[in-house]
C-alpha cells in the first residue's frame, strides 16, 4: 500500500483489521536495506523486497499522513519510508507489528518492523573500520 499526500487510512481496530504479506507483491523501485555487500555502495539498493506500507511518496510539507489501528504481519519490511531530497511526515500509531514467523498462516517473519532510510548515492571512501560515506567538493 502506498501512502501518498492528503490520505489517512484508520482500521476499526488492530485485531479486527490486518494488512498481511505473502511475499508476492514486490516494491516495483526495490528497497534500499542497510548492509553492505563489501563494495563500495554504503547499502544495497534496488532490493526486490514485500513492503505493506510505503510513506515514501508522501511529502507534502504541510500535512502528515497517518495510518491508524492496524496490525502488520509478514512482508519484508512492514512500514518503509526512502526519502533522497526532502522531508518526510507520516504517523503511524496503535498498530501491531507482528514480528513472528508462521508459514501454517502463509506469512514469514518480516526483515524489518519499521526501516526508515535517507539515501546517500554519494563517493565512498576506505577508513580502518571499513567503508564510510564521504561528502565531496568540486
Amino acid at each position: 500500500m502506498v501512502m501518498t499526500d492528503f490520505v489517512d487510512i484508520q482500521g476499526v481496530g488492530a485485531k479486527q483489521v490486518v494488512l498481511r504479506g505473502d511475499g508476492s507483491q514486490l516494491r516495483p523501485l526495490g528497497v534500499f536495506f542497510p548492509w553492505s555487500d563489501d563494495s563500495c555502495t554504503c547499502g544495497m539498493g534496488g532490493v526486490q523486497a514485500e513492503v505493506l506500507v510505503d510513506f515514501s511518496f508522501a511529502d507534502e510539507p504541510t500535512y502528515d499522513e497517518m495510518i491508524d489501528g492496524v496490525t502488520f504481519q509478514g512482508g519484508d519490511v512492514q512500514v518503509y519510508a526512502e526519502t533522497e531530497l526532502h522531508d518526510l511526515d507520516g504517523r503511524v500509531s496503535n498498530c501491531i507489528f507482528d514480528m513472528l514467523h508462521n508459514p501454517f498462516e502463509g506469512y514469514g517473519a518480516p526483515t524489518f518492523g519499521v526501516l526508515m532510510v535517507h539515501v546517500f548515492l554519494g563517493p565512498c571512501r576506505p577508513t580502518r573500520a571499513g567503508w564510510r560515506a564521504t561528502w565531496t567538493s568540486a
